[in-house]
């Protein structure tokens, strides 16, 4: 949330104006925050779009990594290094994505548990970067690599052996 919404939620919620020095940045340094914010919004929307139009990378995936850490979001630290684990496997680069797939462990343990969905991905990650679902993902998806471009191959064959239409 904006800081000025996250203020505002606190004093109806808990009944007090938050200290902390991100809270408490001057008006500038809370429109950079704001800013960064809004950037993460927009990237994770990216990062959930896996149809052959997407424009995620693995450089805005750190990117991702390097917002929340500017913005001390370490709640959500394993969040940006799951997106930069899934785009670095995506695209056929295993040791780096293992590198964050295990800093993203070491983040979710600490966050939401043993038993969440990214930590437990991640463990499968770490355990085989090949054999995971994400393997080359990006790549075979924008060049139609892989399964949708043998289905295509055999629809084209289907087609040429096919009897011609006659019209009258």
């Amino acid at each position: 949330m904006s800081r000025r919404k996250r203020l505002d939620k606190l004093q109806r919620t808990w009944g007090f104006q938050c200290g902390c020095s991100m809270c408490n940045q001057n008006r500038h340094l809370g429109k950079q925050s704001d800013s960064r914010i809004a950037q993460i919004k927009e990237l994770r929307k990216e990062f959930h779009d896996y149809t052959t139009e997407s424009r995620a990378t693995p450089e805005m995936a750190e990117l991702f990594v390097t917002l929340a850490e500017l913005d001390r979001l370490d709640g959500s630290m394993y969040e940006a290094f799951t997106y930069a684990a899934l785009e670095f496997n995506g695209v056929g680069e295993p040791w780096t994505a293992t590198k964050y797939a295990r800093l993203a462990v070491e983040h979710g343990l600490a966050s939401v548990g043993p038993r969440d969905n990214d930590v437990v991905e991640m463990q499968s990650l770490i355990a085989d970067p090949w054999g995971h679902w994400s393997w080359m993902l990006r790549t075979n998806k924008r060049f139609r690599w892989g399964k949708d471009e043998k289905r295509k191959k055999k629809n084209d064959e289907v087609e040429e052996t096919a009897e011609p239409e006659v019209t009258e």
